[in-house]
């Protein structure tokens, strides 16, 4: 597992700019999440030797998967560290080696694949180590025990966490609270979600709040597509042994790291900072990064920066316009297990009705 530091757009730009959508409440922390994103590799005789295709309906897939873990400050797009997988350990396995870069007054937001008790625990106590929350969406059937029910709709619980070798065994117990909801849009079908949370004061994240900021986590998928296909622009990585296609991704999140700090000196605080056109940025920072790098000594510190200093006047030329509020349907060509088959392209701009659940038990 390769980790890579990486000091992007830094604290100072969190909350810079007006319009941040998140609640009252959560202006006390940088809000981050963390999630695992896979890349193809070419199948030369190295790759092949320490990697293995993964199963797909048709058989083995076509190509072998590399996977990287990302912690990501959200509405910056800024990645602050990353992990990369070379001998395919797990996403879950990954992502705990990113647990030492989290810092103090975060709260923290991950997906499905994270949400059980052994993942949760060391998360918990990192959290605990640095003054840091956690918000962490959980599957169904991940059981605990209900301890009590809070007036704002939400409960506590005991959750077991076991032994890895001995599922049976139970090495401790973590209070956490669950917070459920049900969300509906017309014409689609509900989604449920449940979500753990290590902030057990109700009056300080109340359920509603909390259930609205988890939408947030959204953002870590736009950053691995533009990192996937407005960055790299190309199918597979174009190393040929594990070690330099794990440098390949490890330039790739530095780079988005750079443009990230760009993206906010661009914004200045006065607009929202994914309105800076990503594609149009990098388009403008490349051909300066050329000429920095080959006529460095021909060109004057001064007139140096002078020039970087009307990269972000640029941009702010070139916004995009607030994103429309959309859904589509969850659905696939080809359907997989219960997943219904898409028949033809819709979606709805209507307004997400936000209900709160009782406990799962």
């Amino acid at each position: 597992m390769l980790p890579v530091l990486i000091e992007g757009g830094g604290r100072e730009a969190s909350w810079a700019y007006p319009g941040w959508k998140a609640p009252t409440h959560c202006r006390c922390w940088r809000v981050l999440a963390i999630d695992g994103v896979q890349f193809s590799s070419n199948n030369t005789p190295a790759v092949k030797r320490q990697s293995s295709k993964a199963k797909s309906r048709r058989g083995r897939a076509a190509f072998a998967r590399m996977g990287a873990s990302v912690l990501l400050e959200l509405g910056l797009h800024n990645p602050l560290a990353a992990a990369i997988s070379r001998k395919q350990e797990s996403e879950a396995s990954v992502s705990l080696g990113l647990l030492a870069q989290l810092a103090g007054a975060c709260l923290l937001l991950a997906d499905r694949l994270h949400g059980y008790g052994v993942f949760l625990a060391p998360v918990l106590d990192r959290c605990r180590q640095v003054k840091s929350e956690f918000l962490v969406r959980v599957q169904r059937r991940v059981k605990a025990r209900l301890k009590e029910r809070l007036k704002d709709g939400s409960c506590l619980l005991d959750v077991a966490v076991c032994d890895r070798r001995h599922i049976h065994r139970v090495l401790r117990e973590i209070r956490l609270r669950e917070i459920g909801a049900r969300l509906h849009r017309p014409g689609f079908r509900d989604q449920e979600l449940r979500l753990w949370t290590s902030i057990l004061d109700w009056h300080q994240a109340p359920a509603r709040e909390l259930a609205e900021l988890y939408a947030q986590r959204w953002e870590q998928e736009l950053y691995f597509r533009q990192l996937k296909s407005e960055l790299r622009r190309s199918e597979r990585l174009q190393g040929q042994t594990p070690e330099t296609a794990a440098q390949e991704i490890a330039a790739w999140i530095i780079s988005g790291a750079l443009i990230a700090r760009e993206r906010a000196r661009a914004a200045r605080g006065q607009v929202p900072v994914p309105q800076i056109t990503f594609v149009k940025l990098l388009e403008l920072l490349c051909p300066l990064w050329l000429v920095l790098a080959v006529g460095s000594d021909l060109i004057s510190e001064k007139l140096q920066r002078q020039l970087t200093g009307r990269v972000p006047r640029e941009a702010q030329r070139c916004l995009t316009p607030t994103r429309r509020v959309r859904s589509c349907p969850r659905a696939v060509r080809q359907p997989i297990g219960s997943w219904p088959r898409l028949k033809e392209n819709r979606h709805s701009q209507a307004p997400v009705e936000l209900t709160l659940l009782p406990p799962h038990r």
